[in-house]
């Protein structure tokens, strides 16, 4: 009988045999159907090994969510309540388990300090319980539970780092980074601009002033008022006025916001996008084929984009991390139904969630909290309503905003909000973000900033600009 029990498709089994190796090293005994013996029967050998086990990790990927024998292994260990999954590529895991806390281990290579990997392994820890079955050389953290594990209700007392909302700006500018603010949860005022004005120095000690030159236009003499030059000057005037009418009324005007003082340690997320007079109070679905745009979703969660993005122009590279962030975005808004479920019923005195997860609600500083507890602390999804009207749902861990989520901001006059991957209470790893204005932000985000592979969009789904970002500047 093995501690944890591998479900994988074979196509994987390289990777699969890398994290075997590493559960290993952690002290556990593994089973991956790579120790068949020879002559056992192979679906008779499996059955038992997954009637036995103390934990049933699954990983997902492009193959194994088609495979339905890991689907069935998968319901076996989500049944025994022992299923902890994982993400080996951005895959949307197949249907009645998306509401289960999931490591992503989409950027692993093999290190055992990687921080999802370590969230996984306390994760295994509280599922099976004990000590692992052979002596280790460093001790395993303390456990922590996942999202299908049940724990006590309790309070929590660490807060979380608040999202804020970023401007967006006017048309091909050149991107500007913003600095993130030092106090989270307060709003300072921006920054003066310095004085021009001088202090004129006392008369005092100052020397006398030399007498002016002659002006060189003292000789001139100013045509009288019937010259004819007067007329010209008239007619060319009203010309001039004519023309800035006529190219005004065609290009319109397009100045540039004031960006909005940041109240957390998000910063803004990339490159500017061109102001409109669009309605910002919503955005259209994404992948529609009309200009027209739908309500905001009842869950306060930002809308998709008016149009699907056009590919067609994108380089092979950001095509490939644009369908990545897309599908983190989707995933995001599944964690965040989840969350705001999962708050809904802590509000509403329920207890435990249909998982047996621990509910529970708690007072932080920034605002209320509600959803799924363990240890005294926020841990696999709630919501969190920000005192300035800002929410966030979808994941957390140990307190902090971590996973997949969404967050809105309440005043939407610039950005409506960001969907997508969260770490260490900010914008990090793949995702969208989104302006009120119908323009958006795709791709790899690092502490608050586009950084990396990705493309600012237009509200018809063109790509304005891609390429690698540097702390929300293009490179290149």
């Amino acid at each position: 009988m093995a501690d944890i029990f591998i479900s994988y498709a074979r196509e994987d089994r390289e990777w699969v045999e890398n994290l075997a190796k590493a559960l290993t090293g952690e002290g556990y005994t593994v089973w991956w159907d790579w120790d068949l013996l020879v002559g056992k029967r192979y679906r008779e050998t499996i059955e038992t090994e997954l009637q036995t086990c103390k934990a049933t990790v699954v990983v997902w990927s492009q193959h194994s969510i088609r495979s339905d024998f890991v689907r069935d292994e998968a319901e076996e260990g989500q049944q025994r309540n022992i299923l902890v999954p994982l993400l080996k590529e951005n895959v949307r895991p197949p249907a009645g388990f998306r509401q289960l806390q999931t490591a992503d281990l989409t950027q692993w290579g093999g290190a055992t300090d990687h921080v999802e990997f370590r969230r996984m392994m306390r994760g295994l820890q509280h599922v099976i319980g004990g000590e692992p079955s052979y002596e280790k050389v460093d001790p395993p953290e303390a456990p922590i539970v996942p999202a299908a594990t049940v724990g006590p209700a309790a309070t929590i007392a660490e807060p979380v780092i608040q999202p804020t909302p970023i401007v967006a700006p006017p048309p091909e500018p050149v991107v500007q980074a913003k600095a993130p603010a030092p106090n989270v949860g307060s709003s300072p005022p921006p920054p003066s601009p310095a004085s021009t004005s001088a202090t004129p120095p006392t008369s005092t000690g100052v020397p006398p002033r030399a007498a002016a030159a002659p002006s060189p236009f003292a000789a001139m003499k100013v045509p009288p008022a019937s010259h004819p030059v007067w007329r010209y000057l008239a007619i060319g005037a009203v010309v001039l006025v004519a023309l800035i009418y006529v190219v005004s009324a065609f290009v319109g005007p397009s100045p540039e916001p004031t960006p909005k003082p940041t109240a957390s340690t998000h910063s803004t997320p990339g490159s500017g996008t061109p102001a409109n007079n669009s309605d910002t109070s919503n955005e259209g679905q994404h992948g529609s084929t009309g200009g027209t745009t739908a309500p905001a979703p009842a869950n306060n969660t930002p809308t998709l984009g008016i149009k699907a993005t056009d590919m067609s122009t994108a380089t092979a590279a950001v095509a490939a991390v644009l369908q990545k962030a897309e599908l983190a975005d989707r995933d995001a808004r599944t964690q965040a139904d989840a969350g705001l479920a999962a708050q809904k019923a802590a509000a509403g005195g329920s207890t435990s969630d249909a998982n047996g997860m621990s509910l529970g609600t708690a007072t932080l500083a920034e605002g209320t909290y509600g959803g799924q507890v363990y240890n005294s602390t926020a841990q696999g999804v709630g919501a969190l309503s920000y005192k300035n009207g800002d929410l966030y749902a979808g994941q957390f861990d140990e307190g902090k905003v971590s996973g997949r989520g969404v967050v809105t901001f309440a005043d939407k006059s610039s950005g409506y909000g960001y969907s997508g991957q969260f770490a260490a209470g900010t914008y990090n790893g793949l995702g969208v973000y989104y302006f009120s204005n119908g323009w958006r932000l795709e791709g790899t985000f690092k502490n608050g900033q586009l950084s990396g592979i990705g493309a600012k969009v237009d509200p018809n789904g063109k790509i304005s600009e891609q390429g690698t970002y540097e702390n929300g500047t293009l490179k290149s």
